[in-house]
């Protein structure tokens, strides 16, 4: 974990002259949640450094999702990284679970339709 926080540290110091690094999480079951914290006069540069670390995060076999799920903030980052077979087995279990979508309506399934 030490070494992928230092990647992750080195490769954040070369897209940012502002951004620090805020982990916390569960170093346990290696559930991390990496936080980027910007000066405001880079927070245009905000979604290529979130895109960057993302593609780390897949390059060691992890994943962006965590226990309390993804959010509306990760679906488009959700759906690049995510192989199709998982995003159409991610939208069965949805279909299957919730048929008339009455569980957090409009959300997490219909943008991979």
């Amino acid at each position: 974990m030490s070494s992928f926080l230092d990647a992750v540290q080195a490769q954040l110091s070369e897209l940012s002259q502002s951004a620090q690094l805020n982990v916390f999480g569960h170093l346990g079951d290696g559930n991390l949640h990496v936080n980027i914290i910007l000066d405001p006069t880079e927070w245009p540069k905000a979604a290529s450094i979130t895109s960057a670390i993302h593609d780390k995060v897949i390059a060691e076999g992890g994943s962006i999702s965590a226990e309390h799920g993804l959010g509306q903030y990760r679906l488009a980052e959700f759906r690049r990284l995510t192989p199709k077979s998982e995003l159409d087995l991610v939208q069965s279990l949805k279909v299957l679970l919730d048929k008339e979508e009455r569980l957090n309506p409009g959300k997490s399934y219909r943008p991979f339709v």
